[in-house]
């Protein structure tokens, strides 16, 4: 049962996903502190500073997906207001000719 629930686990793309691009990430800051010499302490502020901005962008997302939807809400109330009934279409087509 277990096996079975781990392997529905990573057949999932986006666990897939995370997994590869965290092991790239890894890999890749691990090559800037080996190969290039960088400080560890500005490794560490690239990291927090990537926390904070990531963090940034889902408090950003969860305050405006509210306020979207309201939009969304209202622009749909407002296009059923604007609709015309088919006795206008007709009469307009008449005045044209």
């Amino acid at each position: 049962m277990q096996l079975f629930k781990i392997s529905r686990i990573w057949s999932d793309p986006l666990i897939r996903n995370l997994c590869s691009g965290s092991l790239f990430a890894i890999t890749f800051i691990w090559a800037a502190i080996i190969f290039f010499g960088v400080d560890l302490e500005i490794i560490k502020t690239f990291l927090l500073l990537s926390f904070l901005f990531v963090a940034a962008m889902i408090l950003i997302g969860l305050i405006f997906f509210p306020l979207i939807l309201l939009l969304r809400k209202q622009k749909r109330v407002f296009l059923r207001g604007m609709k015309k009934e088919p006795d206008e279409k007709k009469n307009w087509s008449d005045k044209v000719r």
